[in-house]
């Protein structure tokens, strides 16, 4: 009897689970574009998402909150895609991309229109927009995805 056929599906259903998908500010492929820049992308989305009380700054998380609201949405893409890569219909790669690209619109959409602790006056001022989060959009910009391999870690 020829298992080959058998075997061929076992190792892309394997493939399936060795991959991850990152979203967020990727430090490497997101550095700041003006050369007054003191903090990278990702360290101003750090203190965004988690605050710095000792400097005024409060919390405004906008990639956990996104991430978690929508985990089943997320749950239920990965699930569609993967069974498109069983079939052949695209690569495992293209599956976990497809539900990271969802992920970061997401999360910029969130940046965009989520319900953020309010700027402070002298903020306001400096940066003439009421806008929380977005400056000159770099962070905005910033946010992507990545699929890397799980030892990748």
């Amino acid at each position: 009897m020829n298992f080959s056929k058998l075997d061929a599906l076992l190792n892309r259903i394997k493939a399936l689970g060795q991959k991850e998908i990152c979203v967020g500010v990727i430090a490497k492929t997101a550095p700041r574009t003006d050369q007054k820049a003191r903090f990278s992308n990702a360290q101003i989305a750090a203190v965004h998402e988690f605050g710095a009380p000792n400097k005024g700054i409060p919390a405004r998380p906008f990639l956990r909150s996104t991430l978690i609201r929508n985990k089943q949405a997320y749950t239920d893409t990965l699930a569609t895609q993967m069974r498109k890569a069983v079939r052949q219909k695209q690569s495992p790669e293209q599956a976990y991309q497809q539900v990271g690209f969802k992920a970061a619109r997401d999360v910029q959409q969130e940046i965009r229109h989520g319900s953020h602790a309010p700027l402070k006056a002298s903020t306001i001022q400096r940066k003439k927009s009421s806008q929380p989060l977005i400056d000159i959009g770099q962070l905005h910009q910033s946010i992507t995805s990545i699929v890397r391999d799980v030892d990748e870690s």
